[in-house]
């Protein structure tokens, strides 16, 4: 029994004038020695919407573990710097009105900064 396989890729519009793609696949066989065709069209849209999907899915993935390194590593850096100053203020002297007026407010906002970044992190 030999067999051959041919695959025609196309695209057409239907009723409707939307674009389908096609794969028609022709098989021929030979059974009881007369030769027999066999035609299967296949719509390929899904298969191609799911490629699609998959791409955007790992484009989004990329994006955000680069988010989350790029923006999280720097962030972290200059809260522990932030919290080793208020902690050890006396240490270096730093007058109160340094540290009421610059750092708290800084380590503040480096807090919710972070909290932010998480939260768009959470959502994606």
């Amino acid at each position: 029994m030999s067999q051959s396989h041919y695959v025609i890729q196309s695209k057409i519009k239907n009723n409707e004038e939307k674009e389908v793609n096609l794969e028609i696949k022709l098989k021929t066989t030979t059974f009881s020695g007369r030769l027999v065709y066999q035609v299967v069209c296949i719509n390929t849209n899904e298969r191609i919407e799911i490629n699609k999907l998959k791409k955007k899915n790992k484009m989004r993935s990329l994006m955000v573990g680069s988010i989350s390194h790029d923006l999280r590593t720097p962030l972290n850096g200059i809260s522990i710097l932030l919290n080793l100053m208020l902690k050890l203020k006396t240490v270096f002297k730093l007058p109160d009105k340094l540290v009421e007026d610059y750092i708290k407010p800084s380590l503040y906002n480096c807090k919710h900064l972070m909290c932010l970044i998480n939260n768009i992190l959470d959502y994606t």
